[in-house]
């Protein structure tokens, strides 16, 4: 019985993959994008459907994935986001996929929780660095200083998090993609119509992220059992 629930969640989750990049597909040619603009989406769709599963390999697929992210942010100006993804989570992608091989679990790595202080200091050290980066990019021609820089912060600590193999990067990736999911529809209120094709995967993206925390908390329990932890 639960093997067939799996298998159910498991093609169910496959078919949204499908449809989000058919959805994609028909933004792309209705709006008229170049092919290289969108590209990154597709690469996107599989890395998020592994990174449900807690799957390691999403970790380097993603990091070259970034690259081609961080064109396409400055294209549309968000500089935040841009320095974010070829800085900062390529990079830190390369160094957690080299990690998590060093901690295998399955596909997946040998997982940990945050203590009371870490999760009081990471908050507060968000807290900082946004009110630092915010007035710098208010400065910019960006179209989204505060939704630019939350998202460049709290993805840039889920990636860290990440690489030392504390549980908690899921949330922080879920609070993460909701405020992605926030920046496209205000970019596409105030007319930017190419962002649909962004805000359909964030769709998709934001369930596989959902779908991780709960992953992640199901293999941290197993791994305790195991005494794995």
């Amino acid at each position: 019985m639960k093997t067939n629930k799996k298998c159910f969640k498991f093609n169910l989750l496959l078919i949204m993959l499908f449809i989000t990049a058919i959805l994609i597909t028909v933004s792309m040619t209705i709006f008229k994008q170049p092919i290289i603009r969108v590209l990154p989406l597709y690469v996107s769709l599989v890395i998020y459907f592994l990174a449900s599963k807690i799957n390691r390999y999403s970790l380097l697929i993603g990091a070259i994935n970034s690259i081609f992210y961080a064109g396409i942010f400055f294209y549309y100006k968000l500089y935040g986001l841009a320095a974010q993804a070829i800085l900062i989570s390529s990079t830190m992608q390369i160094i957690a996929f080299v990690r998590w091989n060093k901690r295998p679990y399955g596909n997946s790595t040998v997982l940990k929780k945050m203590n009371k202080k870490q999760k009081t200091l990471t908050l507060i050290s968000i807290a900082v660095s946004l009110c630092v980066l915010c007035p710098l990019l208010s400065m910019t021609d960006t179209p989204q200083a505060l939704l630019d820089s939350a998202v460049t912060i709290i993805s840039t600590y889920s990636s860290v998090l990440c690489m030392l193999y504390y549980v908690e990067y899921t949330k922080f990736s879920l609070v993460s993609s909701v405020l992605t999911l926030w920046l496209y529809i205000a970019m596409i209120m105030q007319g930017n119509h190419e962002q649909v094709a962004y805000l359909i995967f964030t769709v998709f993206g934001l369930i596989c992220v959902t779908k991780s925390v709960f992953t992640a908390k199901k293999l941290l329990i197993e791994q305790s059992k195991k005494g794995e932890v």
